[in-house]
């Protein structure tokens, strides 16, 4: 699964941008992304109904994590 989000709605183009080169890049790695998901809105409600959902999946084994200034790292469930 690949994720992003931003605070703004006007920056949804940046979002969508983003998933789509995470996805690239992790499929280059073949690392499988079985689903595409961004979200806009602030987190300050704790409303981050996607990210939650992500981290409840416990199909899921690999999270890529980017930062606005570049790739942070993988993390994995063992």
């Amino acid at each position: 699964m690949v994720y992003a989000r931003a605070s703004l709605v006007d920056q949804r183009v940046d979002v969508d941008r983003s998933v789509a080169w995470d996805a690239t890049w992790a499929t280059g790695q073949e690392l499988a992304v079985s689903r595409l998901v961004s979200e806009v809105g602030s987190t300050l409600d704790g409303r981050r109904k996607e990210f939650l959902d992500m981290l409840r999946d416990l199909a899921l084994l690999t999270v890529l994590v980017q930062t606005a200034t570049g790739l942070a790292g993988l993390v994995s469930r063992t």
